[in-house]
């Protein structure tokens, strides 16, 4: 069923959610199967070359050779690859409750967990996360069955998910607790300690970030975008100054498991103490891995880390509601069940502002060359297979992206990096979709260039792609 439901839909463009995260991963993806450079993941945004290293392409690379071997396109494999990894989280939370609070439990952990609507909305999307979430807790109730066999799997299991993204490093607690309980294990190997097991479960992820720092230790240009994006993410950690409190709010109570999830998890709370020490300990390490990750929290799909243990806690707290009021405990699943799939049945369709992209993305690719470097958002770039220079309107995204190119405004704006990448970067096309909705910044933006002397208008569809040529003998380059 977990599988079933986040593969619905698999070859929907993947334009749904936070195409800001889906589009990069997808970029990278590409590039793998075009050069296989997995020491080197690229995206198509400028400077050139702009490596990708904030996590290694595990999931990028695993999508490109399925997609390489079945000869399938890209974006459905990516989804579907998703979906297999959160059907693997769902065989790991059931053994892992089915051993503590009995098969009913397990059977409701697993229902509340495929159905919360973070997963729908980000369990199927193609980014990493649903795979370091699969992985990380299939390795955690291998690693809870015990035997030498299973404690190897385990590992495996669980290095390979933290490599895939190490936000999700926090499960080497509750993975100790579940190593130190076997004692048979430990008697086995009594040199081999539960702090040497789980700190050589950090290796492989460790390894992959000395490589990025050797990478962008040459402070070249073409490693300034990743420097600049590693810099934004590292200070972004613990800064509770700038963290969305309103968003955390509304994502913790409302959005990400629905306000039934929400609910079956603070009526867990009471009885913390009474919890299964796995239990305990899984709640906190999360907490404060969320305590940390405050300034990234204005992403809702971080919040499927918190999944698997808000849904095996939930699923306690229905048995309790259960054990004296059957018809009430009923309900409550169903409430659950209707509320989630009514909060997240948004994710199966392109929303407005992305419904002309697919369709512009062939319109610019038939105007353009692959040699044409093209200022536009990264997901039409991306829609049109080309190398360009990231578009952006809001102000902090403008400072973010010259900063990327080693250029300080003191008043940015979107005009200004145009021209910017227009004549220190060397573009010689604009492309944007039309709004279709009211968006001042940009439709100022718009007609600002289809004014200017030096531009021309090759395609101007109302709710479809703008394409502007720049004179070439204006720029500079370089």
């Amino acid at each position: 069923m977990t599988f079933l439901v986040h593969a619905l839909q698999f070859n929907q463009p993947i334009w749904e959610g936070y195409i800001g995260r889906q589009v990069p991963t997808a970029m990278v993806a590409r590039n793998l199967l075009r050069d296989g450079d997995f020491l080197r993941p690229r995206v198509d945004t400028g400077p050139f070359p702009n490596w990708f290293l904030v996590e290694p392409p595990l999931y990028s690379g695993l999508v490109a050779l399925i997609s390489k071997v079945t000869q399938a396109p890209l974006e459905p494999v990516g989804r579907l690859t998703s979906a297999v990894a959160i059907a693997l989280a769902a065989w790991g939370l059931f053994g892992l409750v089915r051993k503590r609070e009995g098969p009913t439990a397990a059977f409701v952990a697993v229902g509340l967990f495929a159905l919360f609507p973070v997963l729908i909305r980000y369990g199927r999307a193609f980014q990493p996360d649903a795979l370091m979430v699969g992985l990380t807790v299939a390795g955690l109730r291998v690693v809870d069955e015990g035997g030498r066999r299973r404690m190897w799997e385990g590992w495996g299991l669980l290095a390979l998910g933290i490599a895939v993204k190490a936000v999700g490093g926090f499960i080497v607690w509750p993975a100790f607790f579940c190593f130190r309980r076997n004692e048979p294990i430990e008697r086995k190997w009594p040199r081999l300690s539960a702090f040497a097991y789980i700190g050589t479960i950090l290796i492989p992820a460790f390894l992959w970030y000395v490589h990025a720092a050797h990478l962008l230790s040459g402070q070249t240009a073409s490693a300034s975008a990743s420097s600049e994006n590693a810099a934004n993410w590292l200070a972004r950690l613990g800064d509770f100054a700038s963290a969305p409190w309103s968003t955390i709010l509304r994502d913790l109570t409302l959005r990400a498991f629905s306000p039934v999830g929400f609910l079956l998890l603070c009526g867990c709370l009471p009885g913390f103490r009474r919890l299964d020490p796995l239990w305990k300990t899984w709640l906190v390490a999360t907490a404060l891995a969320f305590v940390v990750l405050a300034g990234k929290l204005r992403h809702e799909y971080y919040w499927l880390m918190a999944s698997p243990i808000v849904a095996a806690v939930g699923a306690i707290a229905w048995g309790r509601i259960k054990l004296w009021n059957a018809p009430a405990a009923g309900t409550t699943l169903v409430l659950f069940c209707v509320l989630s799939l009514v909060q997240a049945r948004s994710t199966w369709s392109t929303p407005d502002e992305w419904k002309g992209l697919t369709v512009a993305g062939r319109e610019l690719a038939s105007a353009t060359s692959p040699d044409d470097l093209i200022i536009a958002p990264e997901a039409l770039l991306y829609a049109s297979d080309r190398r360009g220079c990231r578009l952006e309107c809001e102000i902090g995204g403008i400072r973010r992206a010259l900063a990327e190119w080693q250029e300080n405004s003191q008043a940015p704006t979107a005009l200004g990096l145009v021209a910017f990448y227009r004549d220190s970067a060397g573009a010689t096309f604009f492309a944007d979709l039309n709004p279709s909705r009211e968006d001042p910044p940009r439709t100022a933006l718009h007609q600002a260039l289809k004014r200017s002397p030096n531009a021309k208008v090759l395609a101007d569809r109302p709710g479809g792609l703008l394409l502007i040529q720049f004179d070439r003998r204006k720029g500079r380059g370089r």
